[in-house]
């Protein structure tokens, strides 16, 4: 199951990058909430699989 949720999180990831790119505040604004949390998957993901 991890390298499905590795691949959602780095999806997320570029969708959230690519969103925060555009010059539009509400595209901006979806963009920063998909990043911050594919990053908080991302380390939780990390954090059980190292414990």
């Amino acid at each position: 199951t991890l390298p499905i949720v590795v691949e959602i999180v780095i999806i997320s990831l570029t969708f959230g990058f690519v969103y925060l790119k555009t010059k539009r505040i509400e595209s901006a604004i979806v963009g920063h909430i998909v990043f911050s949390t594919g990053i908080v998957i991302l380390s939780f993901v990390l954090k059980t699989s190292v414990l």
